[in-house]
């Protein structure tokens, strides 16, 4: 994580806080001093555009991000398993019950998270490898954003060794690690009821649809209008160029694109954070991805496919891959090594996978379908020139 100057601080701040989950005095400390002087501005932004609320503490700044809706994504992406994130659920309680500062050992650890354990105590069987894993990976992310600090050894040892054992400290982090809500956790008992409590919060905050189509817009790489709201749908029907001009004229080098299928935020330049076209160890997937858009647009051109009447394309699994076998002989002279290598359905399965992050593309009873979104990032790129520099790209099957 590196920290970079802008013409704009303000924006500059905006983008940062949506791209971290806080902003470490101590990992950076350029980013957090120009945030902190800014605090009251930003809090007025994010409260007037988002009715998000902006943390700030001593050690850290952070902006309380609640998503619309959870996606498949937005999960945490060194997680493996459910039980990843039942012992960080675990993990989390011991230590709120700790306290701020309170040092603990990794076998006490052990012996709570069978008691806080919400299923029968017999699936926690710490001699299975597997189980000690997913503990691993879930102190490890605590460690990554500064919740708990250890000393002198290693989580990951743990994972060969039942009974390794180590240090831990609370940190000033934890107070705000999980969000507050209004409402008993422990009466959650499905994700519907979590839903209804989530409405009845936004309600309690104020959030209106305007607030809700934004936070989409920044959280979701793209927005499809079946997936807005009624209140969200007539908000776009009535005021919705009106929003746009708006969020044009407050957000400098960033536009939302309106379409009749979706919506979708882009930038003019780079200006924090992750982007797409990629620009780090994801770039191949990013350019394989445009790459297979491009193909798709002159399948649709010459007749030989064509999308429905919300611009996706629907194949089998099997039909996709052909489609993919074909992009990878013309273009993987371009590619990395190892995708060159590899065979085209696991190069498939990858860009897939990717491209589902994104959300071009959905798999669901052995059917891919591809959304008309793909149709925006087509084009052209330099040859022999920075792969990431678009040369044209025409108005394509987007409807």
């Amino acid at each position: 994580m590196s920290e970079q100057v802008s013409d704009d601080p303000l924006q500059y701040c905006v983008y940062a806080l949506f791209q971290n989950y806080w902003i470490s005095k101590e990992l950076l400390p350029d980013l957090y001093a120009s945030t902190f002087r800014q605090s009251m501005q930003l809090k007025e932004f994010f409260d007037r555009w988002f009715r998000y609320r902006l943390i700030v503490e001593p050690d850290y700044i952070k902006l309380v991000k609640t998503p619309v809706e959870a996606k498949p994504w937005m999960g945490i992406q060194s997680f493996l398993h459910p039980m990843d994130y039942i012992f960080l659920s675990c993990f989390i309680a011991y230590m709120e019950e700790k306290g701020e500062g309170q040092q603990f050992v990794l076998q006490d650890v052990c012996e709570a998270i069978i008691n806080y354990y919400p299923g029968p105590a017999s699936e926690v069987v710490w001699k299975n490898r597997s189980v000690r894993q997913s503990l691993v990976r879930a102190i490890k992310y605590c460690e990554e954003l500064f919740v708990v600090k250890t000393f002198d050894r290693k989580i990951d040892e743990f994972q060969d060794n039942v009974s390794h054992d180590m240090l831990f400290e609370t940190t000033s982090f934890l107070r705000y690690f999980v969000n507050s809500f209004y409402f008993d956790y422990s009466a959650v008992r499905s994700f519907d009821t979590l839903k209804g409590f989530m409405v009845e919060e936004e309600k309690r905050e104020g959030v209106q649809p305007k607030h809700r189509f934004m936070r989409r817009m920044f959280l979701e790489p793209n927005v499809k209008r079946v997936a807005l709201s009624e209140d969200e749908s007539i908000l776009m029907r009535e005021y919705g160029a009106q929003l746009i001009r708006n969020a044009a004229e407050e957000f400098d080098h960033l536009e939302l694109e309106e379409y009749p299928s979706m919506f979708m935020m882009t930038h003019s330049r780079h200006f924090y954070g992750q982007y797409y076209p990629a620009q780090n160890k994801s770039s191949t997937l990013s350019l394989m991805t445009t790459q297979l858009g491009t193909y798709l647009w002159a399948l649709i051109n010459n007749g030989s496919i064509v999308p429905d009447e919300t611009g996706t394309l629907t194949f089998t699994f099997e039909q996709a891959l052909q489609i993919f076998t074909q992009v990878k002989e013309i273009n993987d002279h371009g590619w990395s090594i190892t995708y060159q290598r590899e065979s085209a359905e696991k190069v498939w399965i990858w860009a897939l996978a990717y491209m589902k992050s994104f959300e071009f593309a959905k798999e669901e009873n052995g059917y891919v379908y591809i959304y008309d979104v793909l149709g925006r990032v087509t084009g052209e790129y330099e040859k022999g020139g920075n792969d990431l520099d678009e040369v044209s790209s025409e108005s394509t099957w987007i409807f």
